[in-house]
């Protein structure tokens, strides 16, 4: 008898046992559950939100105005000595524009600017035409897309507000203005000047302000 009630109080134990056992593992797998599950609100205080920046709408803002000043007039002044010296290069053959050859009342002569204006010139003329508003657009083109590129280049070397504050300027620049109706390289050049000088920082690595978020 007292072998039967030891034998009964020793499965009882062990289904004791095994029962707070059962319970200390749903007691660890709810924990590693809870752990795991992140707390939406702690997030939302951890993560970092993103800033909505009005730096592009500025830029295409301060684009669209210069676009605007820029096409305002383009046909009030007539060509002028160097712009007819455009037009011979431009009206003339391929060859001739490769040499620096302007023919001029049966008399040659050798222009000194380089060809890449002119050639870039003669094929927006085969595109758009000749007429003098298509010739002097280019050049509008040109001074327009200064805008975004001084800022890009300025943004970069010395920060945001420094891109916004120069593109503005070359906005109300009446030099840009100005050279930007001619049709000569005065617009083209600045422009190429900016690109390539923004490629060669990037190739080198150089610093990057523009990435602070000022």
């Amino acid at each position: 008898m007292v072998q039967f009630a030891r034998s009964r109080l020793g499965q009882r134990n062990a289904g004791e046992r095994d029962r707070q056992y059962r319970m200390a593992q749903c007691d660890r797998d709810m924990s590693a559950v809870t752990t795991q599950v992140p707390d939406p609100s702690a997030g939302a205080q951890s993560r970092p939100g993103r800033r909505i920046t009005f730096e592009p709408w500025a830029v295409v803002a301060l684009t669209l105005v210069a676009a605007a000043i820029r096409f305002a007039d383009t046909t009030s002044r007539t060509y002028w000595l160097d712009e007819g010296f455009t037009l011979y290069r431009v009206l003339g053959s391929w060859s001739d524009l490769a040499l620096n050859r302007i023919e001029l009342q049966g008399m040659s002569t050798t222009d000194i600017h380089p060809q890449l204006y002119f050639a870039a010139l003669k094929l927006w003329g085969l595109a758009g035409g000749l007429s003098e508003f298509s010739l002097r657009s280019f050049s509008l083109l040109c001074a327009v897309l200064l805008v975004p590129m001084t800022y890009v280049m300025s943004r970069r070397a010395f920060g945001a507000r420094a891109g916004l504050l120069s593109a503005l300027l070359v906005v109300l620049s009446p030099a840009y203005q100005w050279y930007g109706w001619e049709v000569r390289m005065y617009s083209l050049t600045p422009l190429l000047a900016g690109f390539t000088t923004y490629l060669l920082v990037r190739a080198l690595g150089g610093p990057l302000a523009g990435d602070d978020d000022r």
